[in-house]
């Protein structure tokens, strides 16, 4: 293989830039060698939120409840199979060859 110093250049190409050396702080070094805290207590995202008195009545959930999902889901469900309806959706050539 030709060496890079015999390599002919264009006289308008970049030279190549000799790498730069990373400058570590002996902070940063001495972050790094630390052992992780572990985690004291752990997250739940399933808990009430804590709303201020007076603003929810006694006695009522104040979590969301979604049940009515199922409405979205035919809504979703339907505009995909009407795409199909309608010609709109790649059949798959495996189809097409019958």
């Amino acid at each position: 293989m030709a060496n890079s110093k015999n390599v002919i250049r264009h006289p308008l190409a970049p030279r190549p830039r000799a790498p730069k050396k990373l400058a570590v702080s002996d902070v940063t070094v001495a972050r790094s060698r630390q052992k992780r805290r572990q985690a004291t207590t752990t997250f739940n995202p399933f808990v009430a939120p804590q709303h201020p008195p007076g603003v929810i009545p006694s006695g009522v959930l104040n979590i969301a409840q979604d049940e009515d999902v199922s409405s979205a889901f035919g809504w979703a469900q339907s505009a995909l199979f009407s795409a199909f309806a309608e010609g709109m959706v790649f059949p798959g050539y495996a189809e097409l060859s019958l």
